[in-house]
């Protein structure tokens, strides 16, 4: 009886964990992800020139302003080479979707951009207080109403 009980005590706390250790990779993964290290610039160039960037040209410029050893750890952060880089999810492989210059008409408020496809159902938000979340289709539906996303 004692033996039954220490398995099935191991056996909820190796669940616990596994739960555990699952939703602590998600959260490092929204938390280091070239989204949120956007979201962050989009907001430091969006300060430093008195408004929001108006397209991605311009943007990418105000990030090659940045000193080149700030730009390195910023880029070494990304896991990346290129400021072009930066730009392109790591877990979906596509360009991230922007907002220059604010969001459209229907977009949630304080929105900045998020993943074109995501992965498992899910993509990453980015809000303009440099926190990314992952949504699943049904709320970021809502966030961002079909009429409102790019083509």
């Amino acid at each position: 009886m004692f033996f039954r009980a220490s398995i099935i005590c191991v056996l909820i706390m190796a669940i616990f964990v596994g739960c555990r250790s699952q939703t602590a990779s998600q959260n490092i993964g929204r938390e280091t992800s070239r989204l949120r290290l956007l979201v962050n610039l989009y907001q430091t160039a969006a300060r430093g020139a008195g408004r929001m960037p108006k397209n991605e040209h311009e943007f990418k410029q105000l990030i090659q302003a940045i000193r080149p050893e700030s730009l390195d750890r910023i880029l070494a952060a990304g896991n990346v080479t290129s400021v072009d880089e930066l730009f392109v999810s790591e877990r979906d492989s596509q360009p991230y979707v922007i907002f220059y210059g604010g969001q459209p008409k229907g977009v949630a408020n304080d929105l900045i951009g998020y993943e074109r496809t995501g992965a498992g159902g899910k993509r990453y938000v980015g809000y303009g207080l440099g926190i990314v979340a992952e949504e699943d289709e049904e709320h970021f539906a809502q966030l961002v109403p079909m009429g409102s996303r790019p083509n």
